[in-house]
């Protein structure tokens, strides 16, 4: 259990989907991580599905940064899923979400983008 590492930032590291599983895997059980920046990793739509099914568990992230990662619009909707808690999930905590550069539709960017004014 972590409770003392506040911010991660993994830019450009080539951690693919497979790294995103095992971070989101990490975030399921962190109580003290408050920033993650993913940019430049290719996570892709796979990766972006494991961050979000993390963030249904995660109460703590409140700022996350994907920039970048191609997660299309399969991996936004995961993260959609969890910041308005759906299927009886716990809301998540972020207010800060930088999805630039995904290939994601518009609409759902604005939706999770008023869902993220919710949270603030």
């Amino acid at each position: 259990e972590n409770s003392t590492l506040l911010t991660l930032h993994l830019h450009s590291d080539d951690i693919g989907p497979v790294g995103a599983e095992r971070i989101a895997e990490s975030l399921q059980e962190n109580t003290g991580l408050n920033n993650l920046s993913l940019c430049f990793n290719q996570i892709g739509p796979e990766g972006g599905t494991s961050i979000g099914k993390a963030l249904k568990r995660n109460n703590t992230l409140t700022s996350l940064d994907l920039t970048h990662n191609n997660i299309q619009d399969a991996g936004a909707k995961a993260i959609l899923d969890a910041i308005c808690g759906n299927n009886g999930n716990k809301k998540s905590a972020l207010v800060t979400l930088n999805l630039d550069d995904n290939d994601i539709d518009q609409t759902l960017l604005n939706d999770i983008d008023a869902l993220l004014r919710r949270n603030r």
